[in-house]
C-alpha cells in the first residue's frame, strides 16, 4: 500500500527493501516533466488536493521550521541510516533552492545520525548548498540527472544539461561521490552518434561514473507527453513501445504499470 509520508520505507527493487527511507518534504515538482510518472500517482493527487496545491508548483507538508523538528524527530524514531531525496519530487526545486529551503533541510539532515544522504536530481544546487554538502562530503552521494540534449524538451521547469553538468563538475570536486544518471533515455530520440561527445566532456571534468535507464510509458504518461511534443515525434517514441500490453513492474504497487 503506498503512501504519502514525510519518511516511508523504500520499495524500489526486493534486494534493497527497508534498507533506506525515502523523504518527502513536499508535494509536486517545478521540473514538469512530461513523462513523469509521480504526478499522475494517486497518493500523490490526494496530497495536492490536501495541501490545495498544483503539481507544477510545490508545497512543503508544513512550515518550514515545524518541517525541520519532524525531520529531526523522524529520523530519530525510525532509526533512519540511509535517505533518499526524494521519491515524488525533486529535492532542488529551483525556488526552495532560491529560498533556501532546500539547503535548511538538507543542512538539518547532514546533522541527524543519518549515515547516508543520497541525492538524485535534475535540478542545480546553489553555492550555499554545495558548501553545506562539502562539509559533510562523506555522508553525501550525488546523481545528477543528465543525458545530451534532444531535439525535444519534455524538462520545461528544469535546467539546461550544460548547467546540471558544471553543477555536477563542482560538486565531485567537492569531493562527493558523483554519478552521471542519464535518465530517461528515449529510444528513438536519443541518439547514439552523440553520446561519445557528451562522455569525452564529462570524463574531462572528472565525472567518471555512468549510470541510465530508458524511458517508461503508460497511458497516463503517455497522455501528458502528447501535450508537449508533435505528432511525428510521438509516433518515434510509440515503434518502441506496446501500449496494449500492461505489465506490473512492482507487485505490491498497483500504479506502476
Amino acid at each position: 500500500m503506498e503512501k504519502f509520508e514525510l519518511f516511508e520505507k523504500g520499495s524500489l527493487g526486493t534486494c534493497w527493501y527497508g534498507k533506506y527511507h525515502y523523504l518527502e518534504p513536499w508535494a509536486g515538482c517545478e521540473h514538469d516533466c512530461a513523462y513523469c510518472y509521480a504526478r499522475h500517482r494517486g497518493v500523490v493527487i490526494d496530497k495536492l488536493n490536501e495541501l490545495n496545491a498544483v503539481f507544477n508548483q510545490p508545497k512543503l507538508l508544513t512550515d518550514l521550521p515545524g518541517l525541520l523538528d519532524k525531520i529531526r524527530a523522524g529520523i530519530a524514531k525510525n532509526g533512519v541510516k540511509i535517505l533518499k531525496l526524494s521519491r515524488y519530487t525533486d529535492f532542488f526545486s529551483p525556488s526552495f533552492v532560491k529560498n533556501g529551503t532546500s539547503a535548511a533541510v538538507l543542512e538539518t539532515i547532514c546533522e541527524t545520525s543519518a549515515e547516508r544522504v543520497i541525492i538524485t536530481t535534475k535540478g542545480t544546487p546553489d553555492e550555499n548548498i554545495i558548501k553545506i554538502m562539502k562539509k559533510h562530503c562523506g555522508k553525501i552521494s550525488y546523481n545528477a540527472a543528465i543525458k545530451p540534449e534532444n531535439r525535444l524538451n519534455l524538462e520545461k521547469g528544469a535546467p539546461s544539461s550544460r548547467e546540471r553538468v558544471e553543477a555536477a563538475e563542482k560538486i565531485a570536486g567537492a569531493g562527493i561521490k558523483t554519478t552521471i544518471h542519464m535518465d530517461p533515455l528515449i529510444l528513438g530520440l536519443d541518439d547514439l552518434k552523440d553520446m561519445p561527445v557528451f562522455f569525452d566532456d564529462i570524463k574531462k571534468r572528472g565525472l567518471n561514473r555512468v549510470m541510465f535507464s530508458f524511458l517508461l510509458l503508460n497511458e497516463p504518461i503517455l497522455d501528458t507527453v502528447k501535450t508537449r511534443i508533435d505528432k511525428k515525434s510521438l509516433d518515434t517514441i510509440l515503434e518502441n513501445f506496446d501500449m496494449g500490453t500492461t505489465r506490473k513492474y512492482l507487485p505490491k504497487q498497483d500504479e506502476t504499470v
